[in-house]
């Protein structure tokens, strides 16, 4: 059970740092600091090293030992232990995954999102259809339904010799399905080098998945599943709710995301037939999106807009047609864009239409997303792009130490339209993929403020734009005692505006050499 606490551990201290309002480092030293102990394996077996004891924590803030500049410099035992944690986190989280019912289902989902690359690949009980990242996250919720609570911790997971980019596990579990009868789930896993997700706990991503051991239909239901929906619709009929709409679309995995915008109805969409519109700024005619369009729009569009501090009338609902099997409702969501808690609120109405199909399952086949008349999407985008930008920048620089250029500038990544895209250009060394922010490495340093610039911003807004955000920060001292000075870097980002996605991409940062400031305790501005 101790064993089974320090996993959960493991996966709560990653997947909440999905949501940037709780700091990674925060919840790591409510745990133990720099380090957090992993107990022996009980029933299960495991090969490779890092099965028991303490394993350090330092590369989760992006650090590396000091001696060590870049990812080739580390040694092999380092290489061994990071792949360790990484392999126990995502181990843990199928195993959550594998069961609607396990208490942090929704967690794990999320995290094995997360850290999912854009353009995995997935097979599941060697049916023959490739699936990409989305559709097998769908399979993994649906099959999620088959099992009951996971009840023990019989488990085996081998670690496959590989280079130091590359990750490449398997592992096996036991469980029940609905029947209880006995389940065995087994996944053969590849992940690759990219620290895309390294502020979130792993350096690699997943690029695989074979799913197999104990093969159920997917999607099946329940009749107690059944008889909740058949409730949920009287109860919706009645009294309508948002809460009781999303939960008619996602039986047994709603979960209230307080602070974001809804996303545990997707799974809903019926990829075969769901047709969805989204009205544009300037435009007479909404514009039509296929599943993969809508998705990326709405990863954006949560990005961007939030419900507004405890507010407690976000969302509203609007039943228009409702029927045993048919149900149109429209939800309005009152948001914010940006991270000012000043911010405009704004509302967007989503128009649902779903449908119950011949499993019973309910399912979405039409979704219209209207214009608010009075919101300048695009101007309020530019502005607001720096606030998303730097909050995630100032969350990821203030976890790290000054080593290698990727630890720096990862960050922006997520903001990139096509990977591998990204212009980097420092100080006066031009196109780079090395920087070095702070000299030598004389000292230890600490990020302890920014500002962006509103002046440099041109309304109404381009297809393309530059913004500019400062970081200030200080040395660490040896032996303690406050720093006479600080570092101040100018950081110039170059975006451009996609039509589809309705979202201010970032193509080119250039970041101006640093300069080194007398430090002054109070206001620093």
């Amino acid at each position: 059970m101790f064993q089974r606490a320090g996993l959960l551990l493991l996966l709560l201290a990653f997947i909440t740092n999905v949501d940037a309002s709780f700091k990674l480092h925060q919840i790591l030293k409510n745990v133990g600091k720099r380090y957090l102990p992993i107990p022996s394996k009980g029933t299960g077996t495991a090969k490779g090293t890092g099965a028991k004891g303490t394993i350090n924590m330092d590369w989760i803030h992006g650090g590396f030992d000091e001696k060590y500049l870049t990812w080739s410099d580390l040694p092999d035992d380092e290489i061994k232990k990071r792949k360790q944690l990484t392999a126990d986190m995502v181990m843990e989280a199928f195993h959550e995954a594998s069961s609607s019912d396990n208490t942090h289902f929704t967690d794990a989902m999320i995290l094995i999102r997360t850290i999912s690359d854009p353009d995995m690949t997935a097979e599941v009980c060697a049916d023959g259809q490739k699936l990409n990242a989305y559709q097998y996250l769908k399979s993994l919720s649906k099959n999620a339904a088959n099992h009951k609570q996971r009840h023990e911790d019989s488990w085996h997971q081998d670690i496959l010799e590989t280079d130091r980019d590359t990750l490449h596990m398997s592992m096996n579990f036991k469980t029940k399905d609905r029947e209880d009868q006995d389940v065995t789930l087994s996944y053969d896993i590849q992940m690759t080098l990219t620290f895309t997700h390294q502020d979130k706990g792993s350096v690699y991503s997943i690029t695989h998945v074979s799913q197999g051991g104990t093969c159920k239909v997917e999607g099946k239901i329940e009749k107690s599943k059944s008889d909740q929906t058949e409730n949920v619709v009287q109860n919706l009929e009645s009294h309508p709710t948002t809460e009781l709409f999303f939960k008619l679309l996602s039986p047994g995995i709603y979960k209230n995301e307080e602070g974001k915008v809804p996303t545990s109805w997707l799974p809903a969409l019926d990829a075969s037939a769901v047709k969805v519109t989204i009205c544009h700024e300037g435009k007479t005619d909404p514009v039509a999106y296929d599943e993969a369009q809508f998705l990326s729009w709405y990863k954006r569009f949560g990005e961007m807009w939030h419900p507004k501090k405890d507010a407690t009338d976000t969302f509203g609902i609007e039943t228009t047609k409702m029927s045993a099997d048919s149900v149109t409702a429209k939800i309005t969501m009152k948001l914010q864009i940006g991270r000012k808690p000043e911010a405009d609120v704004h509302e967007w109405n989503f128009v649902f239409t779903a449908n119950k199909n011949d499993q019973g399952v309910w399912t979405i086949v039409a979704l219209d997303i209207l214009c608010s008349p009075e919101l300048k999407l695009k101007d309020n985008s530019l502005m607001a792009i720096r606030e998303v930008v730097s909050e995630s920048q100032t969350d990821h620089l203030t976890t790290l130490k000054p080593v290698s250029w990727h630890s720096a500038i990862d960050f922006v990544d997520q903001y990139v339209k096509d990977k591998g895209s990204l212009e980097i250009a420092f100080c006066d060394f031009g196109n780079t993929k090395r920087i070095e922010l702070f000299g030598v490495h004389k000292y230890e340093v600490k990020y302890v403020n920014f500002k962006y610039d509103y002046k440099y911003v041109t309304i109404p807004a381009g297809d393309t734009a530059k913004f500019r955000l400062t970081t200030i920060s200080e040395p660490i001292m040896d032996g303690g005692g406050s720093p006479t000075f600080n570092y101040v870097h100018t950081w110039i980002f170059d975006v451009k505006w996609d039509e589809m996605d309705q979202f201010y991409y970032i193509e080119k940062v250039a970041i101006e050499c640093g300069k080194e400031e007398r430090a002054k305790r109070n206001d620093l501005w």
